[in-house]
């Protein structure tokens, strides 16, 4: 029982370590916003890629 146990979470361990590897994807791409003192109004936003 014991063993089943260690098993089952060491192959829950393993598929949770592919999936975030997943979704770890580089990416070519940053949005940039720029937000006012007050910490809600938006001055400027901005996508900016690799040859930024």
């Amino acid at each position: 029982m014991q063993k089943r146990l260690i098993w089952t979470l060491l192959a829950l361990l393993c598929v949770s370590m592919l999936a975030g590897a997943a979704s770890a994807a580089p990416t070519t791409e940053l949005h940039i916003t720029k937000i006012a003192g007050d910490g809600v109004t938006v001055l400027d936003e901005m996508t900016v890629d690799y040859r930024w």
